[in-house]
C-alpha cells in the first residue's frame, strides 16, 4: 500500500512541475510577443512586471499545492486507493 501512495504522489508532484514550466513557457512566449509589438517602453515595463507577478503567484500556488499534498498524502492517496479499489 505504502508503494502505491508514493507512485501517486510522485505522479501527482511531476504533474504539478510540468503545468508549472508549461504555464512559465507560455507567460515568457506571450510577454515577449507582447513587449515584440508594443510602441511605448511603458508598457513593456508594466506586462514585465506582471507577468512576474503571475508567474511568482502561480509558482508559489502549485508549491502549496505539493506541500499540501506532502502533509496530507497518507490520508488523500489511501483514499483514492480504497475508492478505486471498491468501484471494482
Amino acid at each position: 500500500m505504502e508503494k502505491k501512495i508514493l507512485r501517486l504522489f510522485y505522479t501527482d508532484v511531476v504533474a504539478v512541475l510540468f503545468f508549472l514550466v508549461l504555464a512559465w513557457l507560455v507567460m515568457v512566449y506571450v510577454l515577449l510577443d507582447l513587449i515584440e509589438l508594443s510602441p511605448d517602453r511603458a508598457i513593456q515595463i508594466v506586462s514585465t512586471v506582471l507577468c512576474l507577478i503571475t508567474g511568482g503567484f502561480s509558482s508559489l500556488a502549485l508549491y502549496v499545492v505539493i506541500a499540501h499534498l506532502k502533509k496530507h498524502r497518507d490520508d488523500i492517496y489511501r483514499e483514492d486507493i480504497q475508492n478505486s479499489l471498491s468501484l471494482r
